[in-house]
């Protein structure tokens, strides 16, 4: 069977480097399993918010959007923003921070994601399809005014302004990951790829609570790449 979308997304943040100021150490099984639980949700979002992108351009997007905005950090993911390091503590305010998830989502922006559990995967499916339908929101208001409608949907997500630095690398960031997945779903199977099967989806798996129907869902290659520093 051909690689699926979810396959090819797990193998791309398989090749994120982890997080290297997190609070606490992670064991590679809980990091696995958020990167499982980040690949079904991500999925869902690029199958049901695709609105004038392909599912592989939402996909990337929101691949891109979340190792620019939090680096998949252990601790964003869990509602620990406050012991995170200076300057990466989720839009703090006396004390509080104003955004969550990895996609870091203020409440008004998703309300749905906000009442739920910090780290569950209907939290992490409901911030995902926010921010899908956020970016390409924003891609529509700012296809006049950024250099690309691209790089407007980055700009754009962060607030009013259509040119805010860093859009630019965002997107040409989501679309050497778009070629990565659509090049890794070329492939006529998973097995081509060389790489160990996973138990579907997330079960058996160390992570919290029910998961959504399973996904066969495969081991990624080993290796990993620098993330981006936030709007650098």
């Amino acid at each position: 069977m051909p690689v699926t979308l979810a396959e090819a997304v797990l193998l791309v943040l398989r090749s994120l480097a982890p997080y290297s100021q997190e609070p606490e150490p992670e064991t590679a099984a809980e990091l696995d399993w958020r990167r499982t639980q980040a690949a079904i949700c991500i999925t869902g979002a690029a199958e049901t918010r695709a609105r004038g992108w392909s599912r592989e351009r939402v996909a990337a997007s929101l691949v891109a959007l979340g190792e620019a905005e939090s680096h998949f950090a252990r601790y964003v993911w869990v509602g620990d923003c406050m012991r995170g390091p200076v300057g990466a503590r989720c839009d703090p305010h006396r004390g509080v921070s104003r955004a969550r998830t990895a996609w870091q989502l203020h409440r008004a922006a998703c309300p749905r994601a906000w009442s739920l559990p910090h780290g569950s995967t209907a939290e992490v499916c409901a911030a995902a399809e926010c921010a899908a339908s956020l970016l390409q929101g924003a891609a529509h208001r700012c296809r006049n005014r950024a250099v690309s409608p691209e790089a407007g949907a980055f700009s754009g997500y962060a607030g009013i302004s259509c040119t805010r630095p860093g859009s630019v690398r965002r997107a040409r960031r989501m679309a050497a990951l778009e070629s990565q997945i659509r090049t890794i779903m070329s492939r006529p199977s998973v097995q081509s790829l060389n790489v160990s099967p996973l138990d579907a989806g997330l079960a058996g798996s160390p992570g919290p609570g029910p998961v959504p129907p399973a996904v066969a869902l495969w081991a990624g290659p080993t290796g990993a790449r620098s993330s981006e520093a936030k709007w650098r």
